[in-house]
């Protein structure tokens, strides 16, 4: 019985890291591995991806405020927080970016 994680080829294996032979077909349970393997793959990616544009706006912002005006660096900043509850409160407006970054680097 042909398991459901034929669609697992030793090529994508291969590209990942590990060493199989070019007729592997995984187990099962191997099969689960790999798919959970792929999936967390695939997330360090979406991650990769949104840590970058964040470094890309706050390298922009950096820049405008300097080759143009602090006005212009906020307006980069702004631009890149605008989403639902990215924007910070009027609260932790009013406590201080200091204050904000403490609080969120609490481990």
């Amino acid at each position: 019985m042909k398991n459901d994680y034929s669609f697992i080829s030793a090529e994508h294996l291969n590209a990942m890291g590990c060493n199989v032979p070019d007729d592997y077909v995984p187990s099962d349970n191997e099969g689960i591995l790999c798919a959970k393997i792929a999936q967390l793959i695939a997330g360090r990616k979406d991650i990769n991806v949104c840590l970058d544009n964040a470094i890309v706006a706050i390298k922009s912002a950096y820049i405008a405020g300097i080759a143009e005006s602090p006005r212009q660096a906020m307006v980069w900043l702004h631009n890149y927080l605008w989403g639902p509850d990215l924007l910070p409160t009027d609260e932790e407006i009013q406590a201080g970016a200091q204050a904000f970054s403490d609080e969120h680097h609490k481990y």
